[in-house]
């Protein structure tokens, strides 16, 4: 996570809800010596997960395999700047 940061970047884990190779189906929860502040959850599991994870940024993608599993929804980042600093900023919860 260190390297990413000092990169300037930001880490998101995705799909943290699979059932297989999934932070949350190797560990059973987010360690909180990482330090993340943004998870991607599928579109599926999100009404059930987003009180669980409220703390954080949430990203959504349908994880599709499938072209009946993509997911129909739109996704947005609200943004006063269309900046990479601003979106890095939103993902990390800080304040602009």
């Amino acid at each position: 996570l260190s390297v990413v940061q000092n990169l300037g970047g930001v880490a998101v884990p995705a799909h943290i809800d699979r059932g297989s190779y999934s932070i949350l189906s190797n560990l059973g929860f987010l360690p909180p010596e990482l330090a993340i502040r943004t998870v991607e959850i599928t579109a599926k599991n999100r009404a059930r997960l987003e009180e669980r994870y409220k703390s954080l940024t949430i990203l959504t993608s349908s994880d599709a395999h499938y072209l009946g599993d993509i997911a129909e929804m739109e996704q947005y980042i609200y943004i006063s700047t269309k900046t990479t600093h601003e979106i890095l900023d939103k993902l990390t919860n800080k304040k602009t």
